[in-house]
C-alpha cells in the first residue's frame, strides 16, 4: 500500500474574506479566553477540559489530546509548543510540547484563575476570584514553578487583567472595580467605574491610554491617564460587553451577548456594530493585526474575519525555502506537510522514528520550485511516538517533529 500522496500546489488563490466566517470547533462547550498568536496559530480552551488548536488559521481546528481536562477559562501561548491553561478552583498547568503532556503547577490559591498572561518564559501572571469575592492576583518570575500571591487593595473577583509590560498592569471584576500597578505588583491603587458596572476587560495600548468594557449597565470606558480616572463612551447598545481590544489610539473592537461585536476607528467616539445573529455570547474578540481577527464564546461558536484560506502563510517570501510544521499534530493516521522551494533541484522527505531509523520516503526525486503539500499516512505498522521528518534541497536542510498518537 502507498503510504503518502503528493500534490503540487503550482498554482493557489489567496481568497480574501471580507466578513465574519463561521469557523467549526467541533464542540458545543463554553471558551472564555483563547489565545491567538498570528493569522494562522491559536488555541482555544473550553470549560469542558478541551483545547483546540488551529495552525492554518482556522480553516482546520483540532482538539489537543489527551484532553488536558478540568473546567478551564482560559489560556496563554508563547509559542506553538510552550503555553499554559488555567481554570476552575486554582487550576494552572503548563505543556511544554504543544499540549501532547501537561505539568499542573501549584498556585497557591483556591480561588477560579479566570486569565493568565505572560510576557515572556519566566515572568507571568494570574487573575482571579470565587463568585464575587476572592479576589487574587498571582505572579511567576520562573515559568510558573513557583506561584506568589500578591497583597492587592480589593477584595471583588477579578475576572480579567492585563500587563503591558514589566512594570503597568491593570485587573477588574465587580462594583466597577479596577485595579492598577505600575511596578510590576508590588504595590497596587484602585480606581472605579461611576456606573459600577460588573467589568469584564480592560486593554491598554500604552501606559496612558486604555480602555474597559461591562454590564450591568452596559459600559465602555476610556482612560487617558494610565487608569487614575475613566470616561464613559456611547456603546449604542444595551448589551451585556464582555471583551474590548485596542490595535491603536483608533481602531478597537469589542464583544458581548448575542452576538454583539462593535468596532471603532475613532478611539470610540462612535462605535458601529457588526453583530452576529445568535443568542450567544462572546466571551472573547482578538485581533492578531490590523485585519485579522476572531471571536469565540458560548456553544462552540467561532467566527473569524479578514485573513486568508490559504495553507499558507502569507508571510513565506517565494525565494526562500521553508518546511512547515506538519498539521494536524498529534495526528492519527495521516497528517500533512508543506513545504517550498526557491528553485528546481533534487529532494528529499523522509521520516525517521525516536532512534534514526528511516520509516518513511516522502519525496526523493527532481521537483520544480514551487509550494508542495504532502500526505503521510501511519496506518500500518508505526506504533505511537515520536518521529522526524527531514527535508533535503541542496544546500537547505529542515528537520522538523510530529507525534503520532493511536
Amino acid at each position: 500500500m502507498k503510504i503518502f500522496t503528493i500534490f503540487l500546489l503550482t498554482a493557489f488563490t489567496m481568497l480574501a474574506q471580507t466578513g465574519w466566517v463561521q469557523q467549526t470547533s467541533g464542540t458545543t462547550s463554553t471558551a472564555w479566553n483563547p489565545h491567538y498568536l498570528n493569522e494562522n496559530l491559536g488555541f482555544i480552551p473550553y470549560n469542558s477540559g478541551e483545547v483546540i488548536k488551529t495552525t492554518d488559521g482556522g480553516n482546520n481546528w483540532v482538539k489537543l489530546f489527551p484532553n488536558p481536562g478540568g473546567y478551564l477559562f482560559g489560556c496563554f501561548f508563547l509559542n506553538e509548543n510552550v503555553g499554559w491553561i488555567n481554570g476552575l478552583a486554582g487550576l494552572i498547568k503548563k505543556t511544554t510540547d504543544g499540549g501532547a503532556t501537561w505539568t499542573e503547577q501549584h498556585s497557591g490559591t483556591t480561588s477560579h484563575i479566570f486569565k493568565i498572561q505572560f510576557l515572556n518564559e519566566n515572568l507571568g501572571y494570574a487573575f482571579g476570584g470565587t463568585g464575587f469575592t476572592g479576589a487574587v492576583v498571582l505572579k511567576t518570575v520562573n515559568g510558573g514553578n513557583n506561584w506568589d500571591v500578591l497583597q492587592i487593595n480589593t477584595t471583588v473577583a477579578l475576572v480579567n487583567g492585563f500587563f503591558l509590560d514589566e512594570n503597568f498592569g491593570w485587573a477588574l471584576g465587580t462594583a466597577g472595580k479596577i485595579i492598577r500597578t505600575t511596578n510590576g505588583g508590588t504595590t497596587w491603587d484602585t480606581t472605579s467605574v461611576s456606573t459600577y458596572s460588573e467589568m469584564r476587560s480592560v486593554h491598554f495600548i500604552n501606559s496612558t491610554t486604555g480602555w474597559a468594557v461591562g454590564g450591568y449597565p452596559t459600559s465602555i470606558v476610556k482612560s487617558t491617564d494610565g487608569g487614575a480616572t475613566w470616561v464613559e463612551q456611547i456603546a449604542g447598545t444595551n448589551h451585556y460587553l464582555l471583551s474590548v481590544q485596542f490595535l491603536d489610539n483608533n481602531n478597537g473592537w469589542v464583544s458581548g451577548n448575542e452576538g454583539v461585536i462593535l468596532n471603532t476607528t475613532n478611539g470610540g467616539i462612535t462605535w458601529a456594530s457588526q453583530s452576529i445573529a445568535t443568542t450567544s455570547r462572546f466571551y472573547n474578540i482578538h485581533f492578531v493585526n490590523s485585519t485579522t481577527g476572531w471571536v469565540a464564546g458560548g456553544d462552540g461558536l467561532i467566527y473569524k474575519k479578514g485573513g486568508t484560506t490559504s495553507i499558507f502563510d502569507e508571510q513565506y517570501n517565494l525565494t526562500d525555502f521553508s518546511l512547515l510544521q506538519n498539521y494536524p499534530n498529534p495526528f492519527n493516521p495521516s497528517t500533512t506537510i508543506n513545504y517550498q522551494l526557491a528553485k528546481d533541484g533534487f529532494v528529499s522527505l523522509k521520516v525517521y522514528d525516536i532512534i534514526g531509523r528511516e520509516v518513511a520516503s516522502l519525496v526523493n526525486r527532481e521537483m520544480k520550485a514551487g509550494k508542495h503539500s504532502v500526505e503521510f499516512n501511519a496506518s500500518n505498522n508505526l506504533a505511537s511516538g515520536t518521529y522526524f521528518y527531514e527535508l533535503k534541497a541542496g544546500d537547505y536542510v529542515s528537520i522538523k517533529k510530529l507525534l503520532l498518537m493511536k
